[in-house]
Protein backbone atom coordinates (compact mmCIF):
# COMPACT_ATOMS: atom_id res chain seq x y z
CA UNK A 1 0.00 0.00 0.00
CA UNK A 2 1.14 3.18 -1.02
CA UNK A 3 1.14 5.72 1.87
CA UNK A 4 1.47 8.97 -0.25
CA UNK A 5 -0.76 8.28 -3.79
CA UNK A 6 0.11 9.67 -6.53
CA UNK A 7 4.14 9.52 -6.01
CA UNK A 8 6.04 7.37 -8.07
CA UNK A 9 8.70 4.81 -7.05
CA UNK A 10 10.21 4.67 -9.67
CA UNK A 11 13.75 5.44 -9.76
CA UNK A 12 15.05 9.09 -10.17
CA UNK A 13 17.30 11.22 -12.83
CA UNK A 14 20.37 12.07 -12.77
CA UNK A 15 21.66 15.94 -12.84
CA UNK A 16 22.08 15.38 -16.79
CA UNK A 17 18.24 13.55 -16.93
CA UNK A 18 17.28 16.58 -15.09
CA UNK A 19 18.83 19.24 -17.44
CA UNK A 20 17.08 17.34 -20.36
CA UNK A 21 13.75 16.96 -18.94
CA UNK A 22 13.94 20.67 -17.83
CA UNK A 23 14.55 21.82 -21.35
CA UNK A 24 12.13 19.30 -22.76
CA UNK A 25 9.58 20.47 -20.10
CA UNK A 26 8.69 16.21 -19.44
CA UNK A 27 9.71 17.71 -15.71
CA UNK A 28 7.12 19.03 -13.83
CA UNK A 29 8.40 20.18 -10.73
CA UNK A 30 12.10 20.62 -9.32
CA UNK A 31 13.57 19.92 -5.47
CA UNK A 32 16.42 21.63 -4.99
CA UNK A 33 17.88 20.44 -1.38
CA UNK A 34 21.06 22.95 -1.49
CA UNK A 35 23.93 23.50 -4.48
CA UNK A 36 23.49 26.29 -7.36
CA UNK A 37 22.08 23.86 -9.46
CA UNK A 38 21.39 25.63 -12.81
CA UNK A 39 24.68 27.80 -12.64
CA UNK A 40 26.71 24.15 -12.00
CA UNK A 41 24.88 23.14 -15.10
CA UNK A 42 26.49 23.33 -18.73
CA UNK A 43 24.43 24.84 -20.51
CA UNK A 44 23.49 27.58 -17.42
CA UNK A 45 21.45 30.05 -19.32
CA UNK A 46 19.17 27.59 -21.21
CA UNK A 47 18.71 25.55 -17.75
CA UNK A 48 17.97 29.00 -16.37
CA UNK A 49 14.79 29.50 -18.66
CA UNK A 50 13.58 26.27 -18.80
CA UNK A 51 13.62 26.04 -14.60
CA UNK A 52 11.71 29.53 -14.96
CA UNK A 53 8.86 27.65 -17.27
CA UNK A 54 8.72 24.46 -14.98
CA UNK A 55 5.12 24.41 -12.88
CA UNK A 56 7.05 24.19 -10.03
CA UNK A 57 10.40 24.73 -8.05
CA UNK A 58 10.88 24.45 -4.30
CA UNK A 59 14.34 25.22 -2.93
CA UNK A 60 15.80 24.61 0.47
CA UNK A 61 19.15 26.14 1.26
CA UNK A 62 20.68 27.99 3.83
CA UNK A 63 22.07 30.60 1.73
CA UNK A 64 20.60 32.50 -1.59
CA UNK A 65 22.08 31.58 -4.60
CA UNK A 66 21.33 32.63 -8.27
CA UNK A 67 19.53 29.90 -8.87
CA UNK A 68 16.72 30.70 -6.69
CA UNK A 69 16.42 33.79 -9.01
CA UNK A 70 14.73 31.23 -11.59
CA UNK A 71 11.32 30.14 -9.47
CA UNK A 72 8.76 28.44 -12.04
CA UNK A 73 5.39 28.78 -11.92
CA UNK A 74 3.75 28.04 -8.73
CA UNK A 75 0.60 29.74 -9.28
CA UNK A 76 -0.81 33.17 -10.37
CA UNK A 77 -0.55 35.40 -7.51
CA UNK A 78 2.79 33.62 -6.11
CA UNK A 79 6.16 32.88 -7.82
CA UNK A 80 8.34 31.43 -5.38
CA UNK A 81 8.21 31.02 -1.83
CA UNK A 82 11.70 31.16 0.92
CA UNK A 83 11.84 30.19 4.27
CA UNK A 84 14.18 30.90 6.56
CA UNK A 85 16.65 27.98 7.79
CA UNK A 86 18.41 28.69 10.52
CA UNK A 87 22.12 26.23 10.47
CA UNK A 88 23.62 24.48 13.39
CA UNK A 89 26.51 27.02 13.53
CA UNK A 90 23.98 30.26 13.68
CA UNK A 91 22.56 28.32 16.54
CA UNK A 92 25.59 28.41 18.44
CA UNK A 93 26.45 31.12 17.99
CA UNK A 94 22.96 32.90 19.62
CA UNK A 95 23.58 34.84 22.97
CA UNK A 96 22.06 32.46 25.72
CA UNK A 97 19.15 32.78 27.08
CA UNK A 98 18.83 33.56 30.74
CA UNK A 99 16.47 31.09 33.11
CA UNK A 100 13.34 32.57 34.36
CA UNK A 101 13.02 32.44 37.78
Amino acid sequence: MNAFPGLSRAVGLDAGGVVDGLIERSIDAFLNLGGNFTIAAPDAPRVCAALAQSRLTVHIATKLNRTHCHPGEVGCCCRAWRAPISTRAAASRRPSRSKIR
